[in-house]
């Protein structure tokens, strides 16, 4: 994997560290749903272009450490957020 991308005029590597928590922040990301979740997490990646360098599931609240490779990296980041969270809630 490059350190940088570029455009035509730009030079970039854009890494966004994403956290979210479950509903009152109660405890039930444990006991398979964890495993669960990075597969879904993994799926979503690869169809939004992105890179996930490192996930972390706790129990009550998820890190994702991510790294755009779309020409547009802030409109991907938002559309993995909101997919993440949407289909990852079901």
């Amino acid at each position: 994997m490059k350190k940088f991308k570029s455009n035509n005029n730009v030079v970039y590597s854009c890494k966004y560290h994403v956290v979210w928590t479950p509903k009152y922040r109660r405890p039930v990301l444990e006991d398979g749903v964890d495993v669960r979740l990075k597969e879904l997490l993994a799926q979503i990646a690869k169809e939004t272009q992105v890179d996930i360098i490192e996930v972390e599931v706790m129990p009550d609240h998820v890190h994702l450490l991510i790294k755009a490779r779309g020409l547009r990296p802030m409109i991907t980041v938002k559309m993995l957020t909101v997919d993440c969270k949407f289909i990852t809630f079901k």
